[in-house]
Parts: structure tokens; C-alpha cells; sequence
């Protein structure tokens, strides 16, 4: 997971651009699903701004950072309908978290059950038509693990509230990586090579809500997860190596490949990537056994081999 930085006046400014009137007819929109109680059949014209978001989050899942289809950067008019328009505080309802299906799937999310509310029963019908409350996401985060879910830490905040309010009264537990205001996932989660955990700095309030997102949507269980992010450590290790080398040019190489990983979002995964290179720097040895364990684990998809990794 890794934030999208984008100021509010921008964000409007790309969505004007992308499709001109669309934030009067969402304002108006909001108003009637705010006085009904409800968003109205038809009424998803968030689906018409999709790819400014696909865009700005450069072909990858918000939630998993996966990569996901792409013909070219500049436009995803042909890829549209792999993404969804994720709303981060559902429409019409919202449904408890966990249920006894997830706790049957992961039975240590039993765990929350008395320590987790959720958000406004009738969900946020005024926020379906509010960009600031959308992403996109993979199909797979979006339907199998978000759907109408939305654990929170307070209590269920009044419908036609702001954001700014909500956020305050609720206290959402799952992050919005996303805007000027968004949540910063690197002061929740650290990685071990290929494996995520909670930071050890946010306090008691911040380390539940690391827990509690990487439990949500199994970031640190599912294979091709696991995979992806194996696979980016097999990529970084050779061009680590390299800095090292007593070629010139081919030190030069190694450091203007890892400054793109660095410095820009387009490779998948790229939050364990940046990590991955720190602890290179920092722990040589531990990088190296990460790299080796990141390797057997793509030949036997046997996540044992990460035990020692800590």
C-alpha cells in the first residue's frame, strides 16, 4: 500500500478535465440521495471519472498494490472494467466485520469481535457522489474483502456529516492512502522482505488499525501477494549487488534503476521494494537471507521458508 498524493483543487481539476459538469451533476446528486436515504438505480455516474483515479494510481490496486491491466500510461479507456471504483465509505449500508465467514477463513479475526464497531448502518448515500471518498481497486479487494464493510474505533457518525467530521467522530480503521489528507501507510507497516507487519511507532491506536488492515484484506497470507513482492526482491537483489561493483557504469546502472523504484509508483508493489533497499543497506546479511527465502519460495510456494526471516 503506498499514498497517493493529490491536492482537493487538483483532483476536481482532473475530474473537470476528464468529464466537464460532472462535479454540479455529483452535488446535485448527493443532495437527492442525502433527502432519500439512498442511492437511487442508476445513479453510478462515479464510473465516468474511473480513469482519473486509474491514472493517478498508476495502474495498481490502492488496498494490495498490485498491478493491474494496462495498454498504455497515458489512458485506461480499454481497461476500465478490470477496476473498481472502490467507495471507501459504502453507499446504502454497511454490514458488520467479521463475519462468521471471515472468522472461518481467519480464526484469529475473532480477535476484533467487541473491540471493532462499524460505520453508519444505512451507509453514506451523500458520499457516493463525493470523489473524495473514491479509489480504484482490484476486483479481488474490492468484492471479496471490502464489499460493504467498515470497521471503525468510535461510534457511527451522522450520514450527512463531512468527511472532516466523520473521520473525527468514527475513527475509521482501515486507511485511506489517498489526497492531501490521506493516510500515510508508511507510518503503519514495515516490511521484512516479502513479509508485512505493523510499524512499531504509531502507539497502541495505531498498531490495532496496521493489524487490523493487513487482517482485513490478508496482505500478509495471500500467494500472489506473496509472489509479487518475492518476485520484486528477485528484481532489486542483482542491481544491490551491482552498487558495489568496481565498474563505474555499471554502479551508475544499478543506481538509476533503484532511484525509479525509489522515486516513482509505476513498479508493483513498490512500498516492500523501497524497504527492500533500506534493509539492504542496513542489514546486508538479512537482505540476503530475505533474497534466498523470496527465491525458494517461488519455486515451492511454501511460505515455511519465511520463518526465520522474523
Amino acid at each position: 500500500m503506498i499514498r497517493i498524493e493529490i491536492t482537493d483543487n487538483l483532483l476536481e481539476e482532473r475530474i473537470e478535465e476528464k468529464k466537464p459538469g460532472w462535479l454540479q451533476r455529483a452535488r446535485q446528486r448527493a443532495s437527492a440521495a442525502s433527502a432519500a436515504g439512498e442511492v437511487g438505480e442508476g445513479d453510478g455516474i462515479w464510473s465516468e471519472i474511473k480513469e482519473v483515479f486509474i491514472l493517478l494510481q498508476q495502474f495498481k490496486c490502492i488496498y494490495c498494490e498490485s498491478l493491474m491491466p494496462k495498454v498504455e500510461s497515458a489512458s485506461a479507456a480499454m481497461v476500465g472494467v478490470d477496476y473498481d471504483i472502490e467507495h471507501y465509505r459504502p453507499k446504502n449500508r454497511v454490514t458488520g466485520w467479521p463475519s462468521r465467514r471471515d472468522i472461518k477463513r481467519r480464526l484469529r479475526l475473532q480477535s476484533y469481535v467487541g473491540r471493532v464497531a462499524s460505520g453508519s448502518q444505512g451507509g453514506y448515500p451523500r458520499l457516493a457522489f463525493d470523489p473524495l471518498n473514491y479509489v480504484v481497486s482490484c476486483k479481488v479487494c474490492n468484492s471479496s474483502y471490502k464489499a460493504d464493510h467498515f470497521p471503525i474505533a468510535g461510534m457511527p457518525g451522522d450520514q450527512n456529516l463531512s468527511i472532516a467530521d466523520l473521520n473525527i467522530t468514527e475513527r475509521p480503521l482501515l486507511l485511506f492512502p489517498f489526497g492531501e489528507f490521506g493516510d500515510d501507510p508508511r507510518s503503519y507497516f514495515a516490511f521484512i522482505g516479502p513479509l508485512i507487519h505493523p510499524q512499531r511507532g504509531p502507539g497502541a491506536a495505531g498498531i490495532l488499525r496496521a493489524q487490523l488492515v493487513i487482517d482485513f484484506f490478508e496482505l500478509d497470507t495471500r500467494e500472489g501477494l506473496l509472489e509479487g513482492r518475492c518476485s520484486i526482491l528477485l528484481l532489486l537483489w542483482p542491481q544491490l549487488e551491482n552498487r558495489s561493483s568496481p565498474d563505474p557504469e555499471t554502479r551508475a546502472q544499478a543506481e538509476a534503476f533503484l532511484a525509479v523504484i525509489k522515486e516513482q509508483r509505476r513498479f508493483e508493489h513498490t512500498a516492500c521494494g523501497r524497504a527492500f533497499i533500506e534493509l539492504h543497506e542496513r542489514d546486508h546479511p538479512l537482505a540476503a537471507a530475505c533474497q534466498g527465502a523470496a527465491f525458494r519460495y517461488l519455486m515451492s510456494k511454501e511460505p515455511t521458508v519465511f520463518v526465520n526471516l522474523g
